[in-house]
């Protein structure tokens, strides 16, 4: 990347980090949840930790708890089939993260900000 499209980058970036503190996201681990929970909904703790790579599904949980708080997330609990004869009936509860509609429209100003190609 060249100087100048750096120089053009940086306005854009200032504008979507400012939108991110706006909507209460102020870590880059908490921006980098919030994308994978818009791109794909109703993912468990674990797939997002496993796509975050080095952070666990306990981290996972607390950051989402933040976000809940925020009215940025939305839970939801669903009963999985694990096995045939497993404990509880073969069944166990997983946790599904879905956005808010707020989110979305955060995600999308941002998104429209990065990647504009009108210029």
């Amino acid at each position: 990347m060249t100087k100048e499209k750096r120089k053009a980058m940086l306005p854009k970036l200032i504008a979507a980090c400012e939108q991110f503190r706006r909507a209460k996201i102020t870590s880059f681990n908490s921006a980098m949840a919030a994308s994978l929970v818009v791109a794909k909904e109703g993912q468990s703790f674990e797939e997002i930790a496993s796509f975050m790579q080095g952070a666990c599904p306990h981290s996972v949980r607390s950051l989402m708890a933040r976000m809940k708080d925020s009215n940025l997330v939305r839970f939801e609990k669903v009963d999985v089939q694990i096995g045939e004869k497993a404990q509880n009936n073969g069944k166990r509860k997983i946790v599904r993260v879905y956005p808010t509609p707020y989110l979305r429209d955060v995600m999308a100003v941002v998104e429209s900000e990065l990647w504009d190609k009108t210029k």
